[in-house]
């Protein structure tokens, strides 16, 4: 059985649950100090983080929309030095702080039904003086979906990647277009495929779904500046499959490069928007799958 949910000119088909607590919710708990680092889980980039090193980040972070289906789930944590004044140090420090763990909640109580640790690092590790570290693993997830996601589709790194790369910015520009102009009907057409999945993954209702979606419309009422897409790198994720451009610059390292500035109860704020790219089949035109 599947529902049906309008929002203007988007259309999302769900399934209703037969068994709700079969819902679980993963998610990767983190505590690091003293380097920065990016998290992936089937080599989509859940989580990441680039600052000084005198802080301590504790988080946590859904991972679902990484998951495709049940079954064994590929994660890998990649440490970097750590940044001071505003410049990032040659090497890792000899102590850092590292504790990573991923978890199963069920959604309909919120229960833990599974947990794993992943990395545990509180003080002395054998990678200090290295430029980076790596650890990675696996672990199971059970949910009650199965979705295509970029399981199928192209294998971008074999393509011209001056082409690609063209492409790619073009349809990143076309992107933050929609905000600029704020053009309801042309963002829908491009958050229809990553919305209908995104529905699943987090196991939404109709009323849970109708607000996630308002909140695009609800930025249209904001007077905001979007900003021109500069300083970026490609990057390829899901073994190839998935393109993005990703800011250089810090402090804004590994950020979307779709942004805009709106004045905040404490000045300007920045605001940006996720955007990962696929190509559904050969010669199909990009499209935004997360």
């Amino acid at each position: 059985m599947r529902s049906i949910l309008m929002i203007g000119l988007l259309a999302l088909s769900f399934p209703v649950l037969a068994q709700p607590g079969k819902a679980i919710e993963y998610r990767i708990n983190f505590e690091v100090g003293a380097t920065s680092f990016e998290c992936f889980v089937n080599d989509i980039p859940v989580e990441q983080y680039f600052s000084e090193g005198n802080g301590t980040l504790n988080t946590s972070t859904p991972i679902n929309d990484a998951i495709l289906k049940s079954g064994t789930q590929h994660w890998k944590l990649v440490l970097y030095p750590s940044f001071k004044d505003g410049k990032q140090l040659s090497a890792l420090p000899e102590k850092i702080k590292v504790v990573a763990e991923v978890e199963g909640l069920r959604k309909s109580d919120g229960e833990q039904v599974s947990n794993v640790e992943l990395v545990h690092i509180d003080g002395d590790h054998p990678n200090a003086s290295k430029t980076e570290a790596v650890y990675e693993g696996s672990f199971e997830a059970k949910v009650p979906y199965q979705l295509t996601g970029w399981s199928k589709s192209v294998n971008l790194q074999q393509e011209d990647e001056k082409a690609l790369l063209a492409e790619l910015l073009a349809a990143y520009e076309s992107y933050a277009g929609c905000f600029r102009k704020k053009d309801a009907g042309a963002l829908h057409r491009f958050i229809q495929h990553k919305e209908e999945e995104m529905v699943k993954f987090f196991y939404l209702d109709k009323e849970e779904a109708a607000a996630h979606l308002s909140e695009y419309s609800d930025d249209f009422k904001l007077d905001y500046t979007v900003l021109p897409i500069e300083k970026y790198r490609l990057r390829f994720y899901g073994n190839g499959k998935i393109a993005a451009l990703e800011r250089t610059d810090y402090p804004n390292t590994g950020e979307p490069v779709v942004r805009y500035t709106v004045k905040g109860p404490k000045g300007m704020e920045t605001a940006y928007m996720y955007a990962y790219f696929h190509r559904p089949g050969p010669g199909a035109k990009l499209e935004m799958i997360r």
